[in-house]
């Protein structure tokens, strides 16, 4: 089978344009394959994200907040959401409390 290519007019007669056309035709298939596995990878690693986020959320949806469920083997732990209060002990100094509550009414 003989491939026929047209060369144009002011283009090199001795220059090997089928082969130059082949080699570009490798270079594509090559990054077209190269893009296919980095979206590939990237498909992964948002599966694997979302797994993670919906175990952390079961583990969460209990009644202890998954205190007292198993982990599994390479879990990472859950961040905790939300604003975290940090109350004064209620037994202690009562000093320390009557100064508090006349700082603050200056």
């Amino acid at each position: 089978i003989t491939k026929k290519l047209e060369v144009p007019e002011n283009g090199d007669p001795y220059k090997d344009w089928l082969g130059d056309r082949e080699d570009k035709k490798k270079e594509n298939k090559a990054k077209n394959e190269l893009q296919r596995l980095q979206n590939i990878s990237k498909e992964v690693k948002l599966k694997s994200n979302e797994i993670s986020s919906t175990v952390n959320q079961a583990h969460v949806s209990t009644a202890s907040l998954g205190k007292f469920q198993d982990k599994v083997r390479n879990e990472k732990k859950a961040k905790e959401i939300g604003k975290h209060k940090k109350f004064e002990p209620v037994t202690g100094n009562g000093k320390s409390e009557k100064e508090k509550i006349a700082g603050s009414d200056r």
